[in-house]
């Protein structure tokens, strides 16, 4: 039995969440792409063109919100990084603890 054990990781459900929109975005794109490629008639060429555009919408949306999220979670991760430097050069040493480098 572990008493102590570090708990796996999970990604944020937002995280999560754009991975597989963009994924599902992406995989939308591509069929309206292969759509429009075979499709004969005038009618069924203009419903792949406004599916192509909302795809491609799509995925343009849920790709800048995805940028953001990471875009603010490295802010984030550079803030507490900088916020640990400020404490480890804030934090005097006691005398007896400096080793001294000439001996």
């Amino acid at each position: 039995m572990k008493l102590f054990c570090k708990p796996k990781e999970k990604l944020p459900k937002r995280e999560v969440f754009l991975k597989d929109a963009l994924l599902d975005a992406q995989r939308n794109l591509q069929d309206a792409y292969d759509g429009l490629s075979n499709a004969s008639e005038p009618d069924l060429i203009d419903s792949y063109i406004y599916a192509l555009n909302a795809a491609s919408l799509r995925y343009k949306v849920i790709l800048r919100d995805y940028k953001t999220m990471v875009a603010q979670k490295s802010k984030l991760n550079l803030r507490t990084k900088t916020v640990e430097n400020a404490i480890n050069i804030q934090c005097p040493v006691a005398p007896g603890l400096v080793r001294n480098r000439n001996t």
